[in-house]
């Protein structure tokens, strides 16, 4: 009987992690065009020409479920080594802060660009700037573009590291909320 629990438990949440990646929608079955291998739902139908334009961009780019778990995997990690190289740049922050801020900050982009893959850009973008979630969008990029600012036109070491530091703690709190969960 416990083992029965732990099997449809761990079923579960094969199943959650399978949806969170796109790689299976518990609500209905996954409807892909097989012309182009393209999820049918990623468009919005009530724009006719936004679906015309992102048809078009989908017939040039197409990835299958595997890829877009490949690339979802390299984009992140790509991300999170670029944002770990720029903790390598600390000593040097007082010579050349704008370094170790673009490093921080590009890692941070990569890494939230790596959802991309699993959803679609339209799809995220879309998700992304939704009235739940616009607030944390926008004071995540912000605190983004503040520490490029500190530190390419301020030079101030100090508001690089305050900004750094509010960059991290809304990609903290926020980052999974910019994620699309379906």
């Amino acid at each position: 009987m416990a083992m029965d629990t732990v099997r449809d438990f761990s079923h579960y949440q094969l199943k959650e992690f399978r949806s969170l990646v796109g790689l299976e929608n518990p609500h209905e079955p996954a409807e892909v065009d097989p012309q182009t291998g393209v999820f049918e739902d990623e468009y919005d139908a009530e724009d006719p020409e936004s679906k015309a334009f992102f048809e078009e961009v989908d017939e040039a780019v197409t990835l299958s479920r595997s890829e877009r778990l490949y690339g979802f995997i390299a984009c992140f990690l790509i991300g999170w080594i670029i944002s770990f190289t720029s903790v390598s740049t600390l000593p040097s922050i007082a010579l050349n802060p704008s370094r170790f801020a673009v490093l921080y900050s590009s890692g941070n982009l990569v890494s939230l660009a790596s959802t991309m893959f699993l959803f679609g850009p339209w799809k995220q973008f879309k998700s992304m700037f939704e009235d739940v979630r616009r607030a944390s969008t926008l004071m995540y990029l912000g605190s983004i573009l503040l520490t490029l600012f500190c530190a390419f036109r301020l030079h101030s070491i100090p508001l690089v590291i305050l900004s750094m530091a509010l960059q991290f703690v809304r990609h903290a709190t926020t980052g999974s909320l910019l994620v699309v969960v379906p």
